[in-house]
């Protein structure tokens, strides 16, 4: 996976570094078929407030725009909002980055018990990607107060913070560099990745029912991935 040099980078993580990816069983079938990562618009992101600029930093942008460059204020205004559309264009694909599950985070990206996660490491997915054209920023969201405090002016900072609310997510993101190469479509695209490098173990959601546990095994031998599927622990009655 090739990188650019970069004028403001993300908080990296160590390579051994445990990432998790939450997904419904249409998803996972969709990874599986297509043998390709699912990476998403920013502007498509739930967050409302996703590829915006915080409050803060659009008045700098507005003052620089007005003092150095002798813009009117609606100008500058209309060039800070081609700002925040273009934040909005980055494609990005999202994992957590923790050692364990996360049992909110089977609740908010589960429904019906009916899903799975992905376990990998950094390294792992940084090495699934490399065989496609693509280059791409990675590392960890940092999370800020969107009404009073500032983010770095530099790409690709601004797609790299989100708003404090989403903490719990402790989210590790990858974002497509050269994205102009790509025949751009409304929400987003898939981008080859090899499933043996990046799927370490396949967790089952924790309530799933027997039947489901026996078709995801199923499926994913199904379509050649040899990894291990078990149904997650984090729910067990700790009294038999």
């Amino acid at each position: 996976m090739e990188e650019r040099e970069l004028e403001w980078e993300p908080p990296s993580v160590d390579n051994k570094a445990t990432l998790w990816r939450y997904m419904g069983f249409p998803q996972y079938v969709s990874l599986l078929s297509r043998q390709a990562l699912r990476f998403t618009y920013a502007r498509e992101l739930s967050d409302p407030y996703e590829g915006l600029l915080p409050e803060e930093n659009k008045q700098e942008w507005k003052e620089h725009l007005m003092e150095k460059q002798e813009k009117r204020e609606s100008h500058a205004s209309r060039i800070v909002e081609a700002i925040n559309k273009h934040i909005g264009n980055y494609l990005v694909n999202c994992w957590t980055c923790r050692d364990h599950q996360s049992a909110a985070l089977w609740d908010l990206y589960i429904n019906n018990a009916e899903g799975v996660a992905i376990k990998t490491s950094a390294k792992s997915l940084s090495t699934a990607l490399e065989s496609n054209e693509y280059s791409f920023y990675s590392g960890l969201v940092g999370y800020r107060n969107y009404n009073e405090d500032t983010i770095p002016n530099a790409d690709p900072s601004m797609v790299f913070h989100k708003r404090q609310s989403f903490n719990h997510e402790k989210e590790y993101r990858v974002v497509v560099q050269n994205q102009e190469q790509m025949e751009k479509s409304s929400s987003g695209e898939y981008i080859d990745c090899k499933l043996g490098e990046l799927v370490h173990e396949v967790y089952v959601h924790p309530s799933a029912a027997g039947w489901f546990c026996d078709l995801v095994e199923r499926v994913t031998s199904d379509y050649g991935l040899d990894v291990a599927v078990k149904q997650s622990s984090l729910f067990d009655d700790p009294i038999q």
